[in-house]
């Protein structure tokens, strides 16, 4: 009986909305910031997300304006009517859930039931990048490739990269201080998406790596790579932090990242760190660690969502 009441008052919120909306599904790291970024500059949402844990979250937000939240599968064609697909005054929907399957759907069934809308996209694989350009998708975001922008930024061009924080960034983040990695040999440990991807963006820079890897499988697809966790002290001297100028800390765990880190600055402490953050939840301990290069997903994706929903030429521009 809850559930039924709470989800009529969600309707009838959906329904007494007289301005522009964005549909945003998903409320984690990237869909919260992009609501709270879209809520500064007067822009109205309405969310769906699975989980009632996330629902709790924004219902203690503090927004300019209310959000309605409606617990469901986003990626349910009914859930989607539910929040107002087909209401004159949506503008847009963000399809940042954090399942490549769900984006998908929600982009098929928006384009089915409304093909004027756009919709902005997150996909985390390269196949999930195709389909999503085959069913219309009209901007995806694959945060892997967004990490390398930044990164070749910061290698080449600090003042661009600050630039680039400074245009793309959500009205409530603090401004990045200018930083500039220097070139020399790195270390990047985690040879997943996110390792492949700065691998690839380091080959193009010119810049040497030794990569260290735990999964045999991933190891093998790099020559010279050492088998095993960039928190074993014996193995960062193989790859030779002592000498290294910057470690990459790029596996998808956020204390191994850490715990890299400091075990690595005991080592080499002059060493330049650029870290991988997977959860935004973790912030603070970064912040401590006083890393000069922390690449966060939701940051990323949320600063780009609102730069392509405020100035969509913005990213062209800079890439220009």
């Amino acid at each position: 009986l809850r559930a039924l009441m709470r989800e009529l008052a969600f309707r009838r919120a959906v329904r007494r909305m007289g301005e522009p909306f964005y549909l945003v599904c998903g409320y984690g790291d990237s869909g919260s910031m992009a609501v709270r970024g879209l809520s500064k500059v007067g822009r109205r949402s309405v969310v769906i997300d699975i989980d009632e844990k996330r629902h709790q979250i924004l219902a203690l937000e503090d927004l300019q304006q209310p959000v309605p939240g409606l617990c469901a599968d986003a990626g349910c064609p009914d859930s989607l009517l539910t929040a107002g697909l087909q209401s004159r005054y949506g503008v847009g929907i963000l399809a940042l859930t954090d399942d490549d399957n769900a984006n998908l759907q929600i982009t098929l069934t928006a384009r089915l039931l409304r093909p004027d809308l756009p919709v902005i996209a997150r996909a985390e694989t390269p196949q999930a990048v195709d389909n999503l350009r085959a069913v219309g998708a009209n901007h995806i975001l694959n945060p892997f490739d967004l990490f390398t922008r930044v990164l070749r930024h910061a290698i080449h061009a600090p003042s661009l990269y600050m630039l680039d924080e400074l245009l793309t960034s959500a009205p409530h983040e603090a401004l990045c201080a200018r930083v500039a990695p220097p070139r020399g040999h790195w270390i990047l440990s985690g040879y997943g998406r996110f390792g492949q991807a700065v691998h690839r963006a380091l080959r193009g820079e010119g810049i040497t790596c030794t990569v260290i890897e735990e999964d045999p499988r991933l190891q093998q697809l790099v020559p010279g790579a050492l088998l095993g966790r960039g928190t074993d002290a014996g193995l960062l001297e193989r790859a030779g932090i002592r000498q290294a100028t910057v470690l990459v800390a790029g596996t998808d765990n956020d204390t191994t990242n850490l715990s890299m880190v400091l075990i690595a600055r005991q080592l080499n402490p002059d060493v330049f760190v650029v870290a991988r953050q997977n959860h935004g939840e973790n912030t603070p301990n970064f912040v401590a660690a006083r890393i000069p290069l922390v690449l966060q997903r939701g940051r990323v994706l949320a600063g780009e969502v609102f730069s392509i929903v405020t100035a969509p030429l913005i990213v062209e521009w800079l890439e220009w």
